[in-house]
This record gives structure tokens, C-alpha cells and sequence, in this order.
């Protein structure tokens, strides 16, 4: 039996400024913080658990479209294998990432995360343009 589903890649990052670029945007994660403390005391963590902080840029180098939008609502989180929330408690200074990106521009913004004290494998998963190619990007982030 042959599936008629386009079959999905998936590439791993497993090092702060590796890029991972397709013909429309470019990615790389520049900031990874996986012991974050810098939120409102009163909408910390539950207890067990730690919040990690990543930064991301992304950049439109799409010859074809204006625009791309980018949000941080494309970006999975998982620990030890189970997903994970975001976490919405960070301070004003961090501007999530969520924004449409202008052909030749880019866009800097923060991703956080709550996820378990123990927790031993923490990756974070983004699905790059996925109308049109189908990547997966996994980052390996402890």
C-alpha cells in the first residue's frame, strides 16, 4: 500500500545559532535559558516544575511572498516526550514571537515554557511554513 500523503521531513538542532533554513524562512534559536526565574512571583511554576525561556529570530527570505507570519503558537514544546504548556507569566521585557514578517526582514522574540524539574530530554518543535513544504524542526534543548 503506497500512502498518497506528502511524507514529512524532520531535522534536528541540537546547537544555539544553528539555522535551519528553507527557501522561505530562516530560523535559528539564539537564546536558551533552561533554569528562567525572571517572572511574576505571583504566576511562577507549579510546584515540580521550572519555566525554560528560548529566543528565537526568524527571517523572511521568501522571493515570492511579502509576507510570513510567524507565531509562537507554531512551536510545540515536549518533556521526556510529553508535551508541555507554554508558560504566560514572563516579564513585559521579553516581547513574545509573534509577528508578519516583511520579505528581507526579521523578527527577534521570546518563547517560554513550563516543564518538569526532573525532566531529562526537553525538545521544541516547529512546524517551518508548513502549507507548502511539511518540515518539522525539532531543537534540542536539554
Amino acid at each position: 500500500l503506497h500512502s498518497t500523503s506528502r511524507r514529512q521531513r524532520q531535522m534536528c538542532i541540537r546547537d544555539r545559532n544553528e539555522t535551519f533554513q528553507n527557501k522561505y524562512e530562516k530560523i535559528t534559536m539564539t537564546e536558551v535559558n533552561t533554569n528562567f526565574t525572571d517572572y511574576n512571583e505571583y504566576l511562577g511554576p507549579k510546584d515540580g516544575n521550572k519555566v525554560i525561556m528560548l529566543k528565537f529570530e526568524v527571517e523572511n527570505i521568501n522571493n515570492e511572498n511579502d509576507e510570513l507570519y510567524v507565531s509562537s503558537m507554531s512551536f510545540n514544546a515536549y518533556a521526556d516526550g510529553t508535551a508541555v504548556d507554554s508558560f504566560y507569566g514572563g516579564s513585559d521585557k521579553y516581547n513574545d514571537l509573534s509577528a508578519t514578517v516583511g520579505k528581507g526582514k526579521k523578527a527577534v522574540g521570546y518563547i517560554f515554557y513550563e516543564v518538569p524539574e526532573n525532566a531529562q530530554k526537553i525538545t521544541v518543535e516547529y512546524n517551518a511554513d508548513f502549507w507548502t513544504d511539511g518540515n518539522t524542526i525539532e531543537f534540542i534543548i536539554q
